[in-house]
């Protein structure tokens, strides 16, 4: 890895708020979307709008009520969030509850009135199409829908009314078929071209009670008695057209080249495998469905009773040797020349099969395995033999361990790794075989540079009594925060400058101040050749951890 020092900038703050979970940010960081709440969201009789939608802390427009958390597109062009309109208090002081009116807003234009929104905006991976799933009343008092209520409080007692809704996917602003209920967001293929979601057809049987007098203080369990779902028939609907009828609905993907399609569905105690509208045969249990991402080759696992399971793969099973195949199924590598999985016999012991070549047996092996290097050149997994926990690379073994809170991740070159190991209360961070600092504990993701020099870790560091959270770039560290926000790839992004930027906030009394940070790294430092310590300071003449002579 490179030699860098750190220079921080803390750019000051962009937004300042009190409800840390509502905040959003862009990928390209410049923007941050939060609400504003009140300490209360009980409504006043002069119906004021409460809360406040926050850009880069400017109050842009107010709503009765926001509902929390606004979402990015992923090029960070779009965003989107839900809020709610509530009814007028009357001047006999009825207060309803239940009874709203809800919006989604997409960047500049809202969509509504609907009985409810249940998703934010999804978009689709080009950035260009949503879809969210909403709720209306439907017109035909027959149409055995979803039920909401409204519950009205007088002097008299509580009185409650029983609707039929019905249930949609909207994409684009269009709304789809109804239903009783939608069970998923929409899924946008990969090419954006198609989109599929799960739905129950049927209808929904119920039994109300129309009005509990008496003391308003009581608490309603049960308005109605019944199986919402009775008689339930669930379908995929793919690009508009549902798919066969099923009791039960799993997972659904798009092949990479969108052309495919698979789910898993289940009839009484029995599963399907759907692959392009054709039903493969019955079996005990399926599951971990992936396609071959340069051939476009379907692959899954499959179970054929309590004894034998099976990995799918190009028409053919490959042999039953397995009492059962791994959470994760069938991996490939980037090239689509490799596959892996693992499976356990009766005795619970754990193999993983790479291609032809077999690895184990062991107590355990982690549930991500294999994990392949960009390149497909490289394998790492962990594994557990008795008790402890060891991280292997390239066929090589390092540990033991008390657990690891990372995967390993590659370089994009393919050329380094890291991740996270526990010993303790203690985390360490390894970068290529090489124990660097100890933490309390460390979070799951780590980023490294598109040139494959730099790596960084968000790290949580106990100072006192407190866990704080700071940046780790090449074992070096950046300033605590009382949180830095960690969003999977996002988090962190390397600017052209030499450079990263993330966001972090720093609590002040009863609010949050969020900070855009930036840490510089291109001067360069040494090593102590004793104990392998970064110096930062070039000018130190012995390292502060060991006492070595640095001349």
């Amino acid at each position: 890895m490179s030699d860098v020092k750190k220079e921080i900038n803390i750019g000051g703050k962009v937004a300042t708020c009190n409800m840390l979970e509502s905040i959003a940010f862009s990928p390209k960081f410049e923007k941050v979307i939060h609400f504003e709440f009140p300490d209360t969201i009980i409504k006043t009789p002069n119906n004021e709008k409460l809360c406040w939608l926050m850009i880069n802390n400017k109050k842009i427009r107010q709503h009765d009520f926001l509902k929390a958390v606004p979402e990015f597109s992923t090029d960070g062009e779009h965003f989107s969030y839900i809020y709610h309109t509530f009814p007028i208090i009357g001047k006999d002081g009825t207060i309803e509850f239940g009874v709203k009116q809800s919006f989604i807003q997409i960047d500049e234009k809202n969509y509504g009135p609907y009985e409810n929104i249940h998703t934010n905006a999804v978009f689709s991976p080009d950035n260009k199409k949503f879809a969210f799933v909403a709720e209306k009343e439907h017109e035909n008092a027959q149409f055995g829908g979803g039920l909401t209520s409204l519950v009205t409080i007088t002097q008299h007692g509580i009185e409650k009314h029983t609707h039929n809704l019905k249930m949609f996917v909207v994409i684009d602003g269009v709304e789809q078929q109804d239903y009783i209920h939608i069970l998923k967001p929409p899924i946008f293929s990969p090419n954006s071209k198609r989109f599929a979601y799960p739905a129950i057809k049927g209808d929904i049987k119920q039994k109300s009670h129309d009005k509990i007098s008496g003391d308003t203080n009581q608490i309603v369990n049960q308005l109605w008695n019944a199986d919402p779902y009775a008689n339930k028939r669930q379908v995929w609907v793919i690009d508009g057209k549902e798919s066969p009828e099923f009791d039960g609905l799993s997972m659904f993907l798009f092949s990479p080249d969108s052309q495919h399609y698979a789910f898993i569905g289940r009839r009484g105690k029995q599963y399907f495998v759907v692959h392009d509208d054709i039903e493969s045969e019955a079996y005990f249990s399926c599951g971990s469905l992936t396609f071959n991402p340069i051939t476009q080759d379907l692959a899954y696992s499959v179970r054929f009773n309590e004894q034998n399971s099976a990995i799918y793969y190009q028409e053919k099973y490959f042999e039953k040797q397995f009492y059962l195949i791994g959470k994760q199924g069938l991996k490939f590598s980037n090239d689509g020349k490799h596959m892996g999985y693992a499976g356990n016999n009766l005795k619970n012991q754990w193999k993983l099969m790479v291609d032809d070549e077999e690895h184990g047996w062991f107590d355990g092996i982690g549930g991500d395995a294999p994990v392949f290097s960009p390149d497909g050149k490289r394998l790492a997994y962990f594994v557990v033999r008795g008790g402890k926990q060891y991280m292997c690379i390239d066929g090589k073994f390092d540990g033991p361990y008390d657990g690891f809170v990372s995967s390993v991740v590659f370089s994009p070159d393919s050329n380094h790794y890291a991740y996270a190991g526990k010993l303790g209360n203690v985390i360490y961070i390894v970068v290529d075989g090489k124990k660097n600092s100890s933490y309390m504990g460390s979070y799951n993701d780590i980023f490294y540079s598109e040139d494959s020099k730099h790596v960084v870790f968000v790290v949580n560091k106990k100072v006192g009594a407190k866990l704080y959270n700071c940046v780790l770039i090449d074992d070096m560290e950046g300033p605590i925060f009382t949180r830095i926000f960690n969003n999977g790839k996002n988090s962190v992004k390397f600017t052209q400058n030499d450079s990263i930027l993330y966001y972090a906030v720093q609590k002040e009394g009863e609010n949050y101040n969020v900070n855009l940070v930036e840490t510089s790294y291109n001067i360069p430092t040494k090593f102590c050749n004793q104990c392998g310590t970064r110096i930062t300071n070039v000018t130190n003449k012995f390292c502060g951890k060991c006492g070595n002579c640095l001349s």
